[in-house]
């Protein structure tokens, strides 16, 4: 009778330890949309100087902002680092009714400190060729890169990201604390997100739509912004001072 309780109370702390987590992540209204898959044909690859030193790289693993050796901001290392969605929301509650979480890159237009890449965003029921047009224009701008992504005929995106350790909320947006394994919608209008240790400053705007952050699906940071446009900022703060990790 004594193993049998041991045995019983041993199956319910690892459940606990299973679920947990899971609790304490909590729901608070974000839809997951797990990436699919990026393809960049080889004329749109290459790392494009936009001036200043500053870099932007389109590779088959996404895309990569940086100046001179030091690296700004990658987008997820696996898989497509923006979906487009349809739907609404409701007070802090996204309701997703379709997703296109794949995309193809086909073409690169390089500017005067401009990188222009154009494909197409798509679901998994459709070929790249019936998906939805999709720009992504890369500038540098002073001390910071604004890249705008833009598909067309959607509601929202999600730009998929590679987290960095210390990533640390910019108030009024968000709090000034450590952000990790939670989700978090944005408040007010200001764009700076938040700052991690690659010492660098990441806004999402535009600032007059909904807007979240999240770090609980595995691997990504995930910035949600309910515009058929989103402008990602990434700006060298050398002399900030990091908050609490």
């Amino acid at each position: 009778m004594v193993s049998l309780v041991v045995t019983v109370l041993a199956a319910f702390a690892l459940l606990l330890t299973i679920e947990v987590p899971r609790w304490t992540k909590g729901d608070i209204g974000l839809v997951a949309t797990a990436p699919g898959l990026l393809t960049v044909d080889p004329v749109a690859r290459g790392e494009i100087t936009l001036g200043d030193s500053y870099t932007a790289s389109m590779q088959s693993s996404g895309l990569r902002i940086a100046r001179g050796d030091g690296v700004m901001l990658d987008t997820a290392t696996r898989g497509a680092f923006v979906s487009a969605v349809t739907g609404s929301v409701t007070g802090h509650r996204e309701h997703v009714t379709a997703d296109l979480t794949n995309i193809r890159i086909t073409s690169l237009e390089i500017r005067s400190g401009h990188a222009l890449w154009r494909g197409t965003a798509y679901g998994d029921d459709s070929p790249p060729a019936q998906g939805r047009p999709l720009v992504v224009d890369a500038t540098a701008t002073g001390h910071s890169v604004r890249v705008t992504f833009t598909v067309t005929g959607v509601d929202g995106l999600v730009l998929h990201l590679d987290p960095r350790p210390a990533t640390v909320g910019r108030p009024p947006a968000l709090p000034d604390r450590n952000l990790r394994l939670k989700g978090w919608w944005v408040t007010g209008t200001s764009t700076a997100l938040f700052d991690n240790v690659l010492r660098v400053v990441v806004g999402l705007g535009p600032g007059t739509v909904p807007r979240a952050l999240d770090l609980r699906p595995d691997g990504l940071l995930d910035l949600h912004v309910w515009s058929s446009e989103a402008v990602l900022t990434v700006t060298t703060a050398p002399n900030f001072q990091m908050g609490d990790s």
